[in-house]
C-alpha cells in the first residue's frame, strides 16, 4: 500500500529498511519518474538535538562528497516535523550477502578496488567513514559498488571550510562508536581516528569475504574486539592458497595493528585495479 509521509513532495512506494534512528523507503518525487531512497529521521528523535545534528551533518558531508562509489545525496530538508534525505537508490545486494561464500579473487579485487576508490575520495576531504562493514556496501546489479551510511562519518581536520567546527565536535575524542566486529584497534580504544582506520575495516571485509569467516571470529563480542587489538591475523595463505600472493599481502598490510603501516586508500585502489586486469 502506498503511504504518505510528512516529507511533502515524496510519495512512498515501499519500506526498504527500519532502524532505531531512521527508516528508509523507496519513494518518488511527485512529477518525476526516478525512484529514490528516502531516509527519514525517526519521529522520536526529532526533538533530540544531538541526533538531529548528526542527521544534518550526514547530509552536509554527502553534499560535499561526490564520487561514483559513494551514495549520492539528491535532496535534503524538513517537512512539518520530519527531517529527510533523498538518496540515490541502488538496485542490487548488500555485500553482506556474499559473506560465507568464499568469494573468488575476481570479486574481491573488483569490489575491494571500488570501495578503496570511494574511501580515497572521502579521505581527500579529510573524512573518515568510521563504520565500514559489509552491511554498509551495496553492489548494484551491473557491478557498481556504493558505500552507504555516512551517519558516523567524521571530519578529522579543520582544513576544509565546508566542515564547520560544530560538525567536527559532534563526536568527542574517547567516544567509541561503530560496529565492534568491524572496528580498527584504535577505534575500539576510543582513540582519535585517521583514514588508516577505514583501511583496517576494508581489510576485515575482504578477509571475511575471502574465507567465509571473520579473521577474529568468536560468538563473544569482547573476544572479537580483543583479537582485533592483540592477536596476529590468521594466515590467509593457508585458508585461501588459490588467491594471488599480491592480494594476500595487500590484505595483510591493511590489517596491520599500527595505522602508519597500512597502505593509503589510493594505493589500495591502484593495486587492486592492476590485479583486476588479470582476474
Amino acid at each position: 500500500m502506498i503511504e504518505t509521509l510528512p516529507p511533502g513532495p515524496y510519495q512512498v512506494l515501499a519500506r526498504i529498511a527500519s532502524g532505531t534512528t531512521s527508516d528508509v523507503y523507496r519513494a518518488r518525487r511527485l512529477g518525476h519518474i526516478t525512484d529514490v531512497a528516502l531516509k527519514v529521521l525517526a519521529k522520536s528523535l526529532t526533538t533530540d538535538a544531538a541526533w538531529l545534528r548528526r542527521f544534518q551533518r550526514e547530509a552536509h558531508l554527502l553534499r560535499q562528497l561526490r564520487h561514483p562509489n559513494t551514495v549520492a545525496l539528491l535532496d535534503y530538508g524538513q517537512h512539518q516535523d520530519r527531517w529527510f534525505m533523498a538518496l540515490e537508490l541502488v538496485e542490487g545486494r548488500v555485500l553482506r550477502d556474499w559473506v560465507g561464500t568464499r568469494a573468488k579473487a575476481g570479486l574481491l579485487v573488483r569490489v575491494g578496488g571500488q570501495i578503496a576508490a570511494g574511501l580515497a575520495a572521502a579521505h581527500a576531504l579529510g573524512l573518515v567513514h568510521r563504520d565500514l562493514k559489509p552491511a554498509n556496501v551495496m553492489v548494484s546489479d551491473d557491478g557498481r559498488v556504493k558505500i552507504l551510511d555516512f551517519g558516523l562519518a567524521r571530519p578529522v581536520a579543520a582544513t576544509h571550510p565546508e566542515f564547520p567546527t560544530t560538525f567536527q565536535d559532534l563526536t568527542r575524542t574517547g567516544a567509541v562508536m561503530g560496529t565492534p566486529r568491524y572496528m580498527s584497534p584504535e577505534q575500539s580504544l576510543g582513540q582519535t581516528l585517521c583514514p588508516a582506520s577505514d583501511l583496517f575495516c576494508l581489510g576485515l571485509c575482504l578477509y571475511e569475504l575471502a574465507c567465509g569467516v571473520h579473521p577474529f571470529a568468536s560468538p563473544f563480542v569482547q573476544e572479537v574486539v580483543a583479537g582485533i587489538r592483540e592477536n596476529p591475523t590468521p594466515d590467509l595463505t593457508r585458508r585461501r592458497p588459490d588467491l594471488p600472493p599480491a592480494l594476500i599481502q595487500l590484505i595483510g598490510r591493511m590489517l596491520h595493528k599500527i595505522p602508519a603501516q597500512r597502505p593509503p586508500a589510493q594505493e589500495v585502489f591502484l593495486q587492486l585495479s592492476e590485479l583486476a586486469r588479470t582476474h
